[in-house]
């Protein structure tokens, strides 16, 4: 059983720790699908280590029971003139699907 464990701990652990950080940006533009994808721009990149130029950050609503909740987030942000980041995955190298959003102190 130890064994079991063990080998189950080893393959979840690149699941775990496949989650990156971006660096901080305020949100320029912000684009809503009729199908409820939510995408926040900035021109520059958002910075995640594995798709560094990646200017869209983007959660599907039908996904993310807080999607709502991201989006009021990210607009007071945008108000306020404070950055966020972003925790998730690079799915492509303009896209990073985000899973967790931070709003930053203001400067």
């Amino acid at each position: 059983m130890k064994k079991l464990m063990a080998i189950i701990s080893i393959l979840m652990c690149p699941v775990a720790y496949s989650a990156e950080w971006t660096e901080p940006h305020l949100v320029e533009r912000i684009h809503i699908t009729s199908n409820g994808t939510y995408y926040f721009k900035v021109a520059d990149g958002w910075g995640a280590e594995s798709c560094k130029k990646a200017p869209y950050i983007f959660l599907r609503k039908n996904e993310a029971v807080a999607a709502d909740a991201v989006l009021s987030l990210v607009l007071a942000s945008q108000s306020t003139g404070k950055a966020i980041k972003a925790r998730g995955e690079c799915s492509d190298s303009n896209h990073f699907r985000l899973d967790y959003v931070v709003q930053m102190e203001a400067k």
